[in-house]
């Protein structure tokens, strides 16, 4: 008799496919969220840059606004003289000291409102003009009168606030003693 023995293959499956297959998906299924997440970040971030930016330039436009007023200083000294703690005009002898940084002053405080174009912003940026004390102090005439200008901004939304603030001299008129020649910026800083 001859001996046959049969070769069996194995028919069942034991799942190892199944189990690299589901480990595949779970790993490109974590790599795509972790992708989705980045894009959205990132799109976040570049509004957030957009409206910082646009918060910036409005700034910019107000400081160059109330920059003319300053050029035109004839207007300027009244307005200051006559109304010493209004309109977003102070003098450093009779007003108190503003707290620029406070979010609440600019809501509730005495501050004028830059006019012109700007589009994208929420709301026209604010300023304050405050009239310092002579320079070089203490002289019995003033060389130079120097102009504190505190501007702050907002951009696309209300969280995206820019503050800047100038200082800007004025030099007397030899008769009259008040001042009369723009002599321009002299420093800026950002605040926020």
């Amino acid at each position: 008799m001859s001996d046959k023995r049969q070769i069996s293959f194995r028919t069942g499956q034991a799942g190892a496919v199944l189990v690299t297959g589901l480990l595949f998906l779970l790993v490109m299924s974590l790599l795509g969220v972790t992708a989705m997440n980045v894009a959205l970040l990132e799109e976040k971030m570049a509004g957030n840059l957009r409206d910082r930016s646009l918060a910036f330039q409005a700034a910019e436009t107000a400081l160059r606004s109330v920059e003319a007023m300053l050029a035109a200083s004839a207007d300027i000294i009244e307005t200051s003289a006559a109304e010493p703690c209004r309109s977003g005009w102070y003098e450093r002898i009779s007003c108190p000291l503003p707290a620029v940084l406070s979010d609440d002053f600019w809501l509730r405080g005495s501050v004028g409102a830059a006019t012109g174009e700007l589009a994208h912003v929420v709301m026209p940026p604010q300023y304050i003009v405050e009239r310092l004390d002579c320079y070089p102090w203490p002289l019995e005439k003033c060389d130079h009168f120097p102009f504190r200008v505190t501007v702050r901004a907002s951009g696309g939304s209300a969280e995206a606030v820019v503050m800047l603030q100038a200082v800007y001299l004025l030099a007397p008129d030899e008769q009259t003693a008040v001042p009369a020649k723009f002599m321009g910026r002299q420093s800026w800083r950002q605040l926020r």
